[in-house]
């Protein structure tokens, strides 16, 4: 998922990659990316797994980002796409609201941390693109007819990835917190992905009636 070197100093965004490498590749075995694209109900079941995830720690990195002012989410938030990609693919407002939410959610006390986190989301949002492939290939879904979340940014990927490594490389010494955020966050989001079933997931598991 995590995108390669886009031609930018990356000096604490390779530190980060060094770090998280083997988390990284052990998400891909707990969820192989390249195949949720095969049938509609364990795409369905990726999405509601993500949004269980990404709604409690984005409201997590949002506050960081109000209260220090030091970081911008603008434009970068996924739980808008998830949820109208969900509500494309049928779900109503209750289904959706009956998802389970991920409760063991990585520690994001400030600035530092809530960069490595980000870092996650960021490098997950740019190796999308090669999902979203998948899907217009397999399914016949674009950013338009529920695709959204991995289509994400499109063709403004590559400068939205830049900005953010821009802003990580600005970040002042030290950066272990930063560190620790970007494993743990890689390591919570396979555990809750392993409680939600994968990768087995199957049709009667679809969480949308």
């Amino acid at each position: 998922m995590l995108g390669k070197n886009l031609g930018v100093d990356r000096s604490l965004a390779n530190r980060l990659r060094d770090a998280t490498v083997a988390h990284h590749a052990s998400v891909e075995r707990t969820l192989p990316f390249a195949t949720l694209g095969h049938t509609l109900p364990a795409y369905r079941r990726v999405l509601g797994a993500f949004l269980g995830f990404y709604e409690p720690l984005e409201g997590r990195l949002q506050y960081v980002a109000t209260s220090s002012g030091d970081i911008d989410l603008m434009g970068r938030e996924k739980v808008s796409l998830l949820r109208g990609d969900m509500r494309m693919l049928g779900a109503s407002e209750e289904a959706l609201a009956a998802l389970p939410r991920c409760p063991a959610m990585p520690l994001i006390d400030g600035v530092p941390r809530a960069l490595g986190c980000m870092y996650v989301l960021e490098g997950a949002t740019l190796g999308g693109q090669i999902i979203a492939r998948h899907l217009k290939a397999q399914l016949g879904i674009d950013e338009r007819s529920g695709g959204s979340f991995f289509f994400a940014y499109g063709a403004e990927t590559g400068t939205m990835w830049r900005a953010f490594v821009a802003r990580l490389n600005r970040q002042p010494s030290p950066h272990d917190s930063t560190l620790a955020a970007a494993t743990e966050t890689f390591e919570r989001l396979e555990a809750w992905l392993v409680a939600q079933g994968a990768p087995t997931w199957i049709a009667e598991r679809d969480p949308i009636p």
